[in-house]
């Protein structure tokens, strides 16, 4: 894709440098906003197919039915939220969706198809008075 930096994974044991799996991937937002507009534009970077739209598709769009049972993420469905694949994702009321990948910190790359838009969010620590989705959502929602 062509990033502008070097990125690093962090590790869940130096002994045995296996890598995490639901986090851990540090780079610079320049290089998150290429990879969420390879999600947006389908699995392409610079007319090149670089991932399966298939996948693209499959990875981010909401779980139909959605079984709702993941007791962890309970909170999240009020907002008709869902989470596939390490993705999380909003249903929006015209029938489209919007989804992102949450780091740690509250890093977001967030992915909105329905107005060409994707918005990175880089944090260092948590605030528990801040739901940062619903904050970029609303942005998204007032733009022209």
């Amino acid at each position: 894709m062509g990033a502008e930096f070097p990125a690093s994974w962090s590790l869940d044991s130096e002994a045995s440098g296996f890598e995490k799996m639901e986090s851990g991937i540090n780079a610079r937002a320049v290089d998150y906003a290429r990879f969420g507009l390879i999600f947006l534009h389908n699995g392409f970077w610079n007319g090149v197919q670089i991932l399966p739209e298939s996948w693209v598709r499959e990875s981010t769009e909401p779980l139909r039915p959605d079984p709702r049972t993941w007791e962890t993420m309970i909170y999240w469905l009020d907002y008709d939220g869902y989470y596939k694949y390490h993705w999380w994702g909003i249903n929006n009321p015209d029938g489209t969706y919007d989804f992102y990948a949450h780091g740690r910190y509250d890093q977001i790359v967030y992915v909105a198809p329905r107005k060409n838009v994707v918005i990175v969010r880089l944090g260092d620590r948590l605030d528990e008075n801040v739901q940062w989705p619903l904050v970029i959502h609303n942005v998204i929602d007032n733009l022209k």
